[in-house]
């Protein structure tokens, strides 16, 4: 999804010639497949996408800034095949930002995942008192899996398309990406970064806390929750890796 005054995240991608291209946050694409989009026109690069099966229409969206949305069959059950919609702002940088969506979505190993409604309920037991360290560690483990596993398929991968793109832009100059999508790239790093930032910080907490009450019993935090208070961290320096490499260096602090 892109939308026109938005922002997103971390690590230096390398711009290679690999069967793979490598993003941040371990998402992987099919190089050759992006850099045969980038030379041609926006009704080209349409036409091929629309060869693979996937179907490109133009929508009306209610959020006048929004320029593109990416929608599979995993998620939205009803659709016949994956689907680009774009809007009439959207340009090439777009189409292109989409697709990367359309391939990743066919790299994306499956999860262990947890509901919206596992969720909620988790969110509501985690209020009631008197929760032994086990009850407490079950929701921490349920309520900041969820967490990562959102940040991973949305603002995430976001940042990683778009840092992507605008490493591909300074390389390479592609035809019809333009300074000012650059800057719509900027604008959108910025937004998801900081989206995530404020999420992973709660985990971050969240495991200060757990931490803390194991100490306190004398026991070695769970292997369950140091998975998750270690990827929080790791990811936090990538966002903010991303944020300072694309001129948003105020957040670097925060990776410490």
């Amino acid at each position: 999804m892109r939308f026109s005054t938005i922002a997103s995240f971390v690590c230096l991608i390398l711009i290679n010639v690999s069967a793979q291209a490598q993003f941040a946050f371990g998402k992987r694409a099919p190089e050759e497949k992006i850099q045969a989009l980038l030379g041609l026109s926006i009704s080209k690069k349409i036409e091929r996408i629309q060869a693979e099966g996937i179907l490109v229409r133009h929508v009306e969206f209610k959020n006048p800034q929004m320029r593109g949305q990416f929608l599979s069959p995993a998620q939205y059950p009803g659709l016949q095949s994956p689907e680009i919609r774009l809007s009439a702002i959207a340009d090439d940088w777009t189409v292109v930002h989409e697709y990367i969506h359309a391939l990743m979505s066919s790299d994306t190993p499956k999860r262990i995942s947890i509901t919206r409604q596992e969720y909620e309920s988790a969110l509501q037991d985690q209020e009631k008192s008197g929760l032994s360290l086990e009850e407490n560690l079950k929701l921490f483990v349920v309520i900041n899996s969820y967490k990562l596993e959102q940040m991973h398929k949305f603002d995430f991968e976001e940042m990683a398309i778009e840092f992507y793109l605008r490493e591909v832009y300074f390389k390479q100059k592609p035809k019809n990406f333009t300074p000012a999508a650059v800057e719509v790239s900027r604008r959108y790093i910025m937004l998801s970064g900081l989206q995530a930032l404020n999420e992973l910080l709660d985990i971050k907490k969240a495991c200060t806390e757990l931490s803390a009450n194991y100490q306190r019993a004398g026991k070695p935090l769970p292997a369950s929750a140091n998975n998750i208070c270690l990827s929080a961290k790791i990811n936090t320096r990538e966002v903010v890796g991303i944020l300072s490499a694309s001129g948003i260096p105020e957040y670097e602090h925060l990776a410490e």
